[in-house]
C-alpha cells in the first residue's frame, strides 16, 4: 500500500523505517533518511547520518530535491522514491515506465489515533539518567576540591600551634612545607583519577542521548519528539508535529 503523504509530511526510511517496503540490508541504517513531499511533484530527500550513505543519481548526498521515480541507493540498496513510498511500476509500450498511483493532494487526509502513553516510562527514564550523571559530575568536582579546601585551613592552624609552642623557624617551614605536598599530591592524584571517571560519565551521557533519540519517537512515523518535550505536552500539543496524528494517552 502506497503512503500518500500531503504537503509538508515526512517519512522515516530505513530497516527500522517506517515505509511500505520492507529493507532488510544491513547496509541500509535502522533510521536510514527522511522523505518529506516538498511540492505536488517533488519531494526532499535528507541522509539522517546513515553510515553507508545515500547516494542519488550516482551522488551522494545530504539533502536533495527528487521526484518518484528518481533512483536512489541505500547503502547497498537500490531502489527509488516511488518504491520506497509504496508505489508500483508499469512498464509501457517503448521500454517507458511509469509509477502508479501517484498521490494527489488531500485537504482532509487520514489522521491515525496513537497511544504514547508508553512513552511517559522512556522520558521519565531518561530525566532520572540525566540527573544521576550531573550528580556524579558534581560529587567528582567536590572530591578534587577537597584537599584544597581542607589543606589550607590544616596548615593555618598547625602555623598557630608551632607559633603557639614556640618551635623554631627551621622546623615550622618544614611541616608547613610536609602539609603543602601532601595536599598538591592528593590534588594531583584525584586529578588524575577524574580523568578516567569524566570519560565514563561522558560516554554514559551520550548512551543515553543516544538511545533517548531512538526509544522517544513517534509511533507512527518514527521521528524523534524532542529533548525537552514531556509526554503531557505532547499530549496538550494534541498532535505529532511531523506526521499529525492524533496523540491519546
Amino acid at each position: 500500500m502506497a503512503v500518500l503523504l500531503s504537503i509538508g509530511q515526512s517519512i522515516i526510511v530505513g530497516r527500522q523505517g517506517s515505509q511500505p517496503l520492507q529493507i532488510a540490508d544491513m547496509t541500509v541504517s535502522r533510521r536510514h533518511c527522511k522523505i518529506t513531499r516538498v511540492t505536488q511533484d517533488e519531494y526532499e530527500l535528507e541522509d539522517l547520518d546513515s553510515s553507508r550513505g545515500t547516494v542519488v543519481n550516482g551522488q551522494q548526498i545530504y539533502q536533495t530535491r527528487v521526484r518518484l521515480d528518481t533512483p536512489v541507493s541505500l547503502g547497498n540498496f537500490a531502489t527509488s522514491v516511488g518504491q520506497l513510498l509504496g508505489f508500483v511500476t508499469q512498464h509501457n509500450g517503448g521500454g517507458s515506465v511509469k509509477l502508479v498511483g501517484h498521490p494527489q493532494e488531500s485537504n482532509q487526509p487520514p489522521v491515525k489515533t496513537l497511544s504514547i502513553g508508553h512513552l511517559e516510562r522512556v522520558f521519565d527514564e531518561y530525566e532520572e539518567n540525566t540527573k544521576n550523571i550531573s550528580k556524579q559530575r558534581a560529587r567528582q568536582q567536590g572530591r578534587r576540591a577537597l584537599p584544597m579546601q581542607i589543606g589550607m585551613p590544616l596548615i593555618m592552624f598547625v602555623g598557630i600551634i608551632i607559633d603557639v609552642a614556640h618551635v623554631d623557624d627551621n622546623t615550622a617551614l618544614a611541616f608547613k612545607m610536609v602539609l603543602s605536598l601532601v595536599c598538591v599530591v592528593l590534588t594531583l592524584v584525584l586529578t588524575l583519577t577524574s580523568f578516567s571517571s569524566n570519560d565514563t560519565m561522558v560516554e554514559d551521557t551520550f548512551e543515553t542521548n543516544k538511545q533517548f533519540q531512538i526509544d522517544y519517537v513517534c509511533p507512527g512515523c518514527k521521528n524523534f519528539l524532542g529533548m525537552n518535550r514531556p509526554v503531557q505536552a505532547l499530549l496538550n500539543s494534541g498532535k505529532c508535529p511531523y506526521c499529525k496524528s492524533r496523540f491519546v494517552r
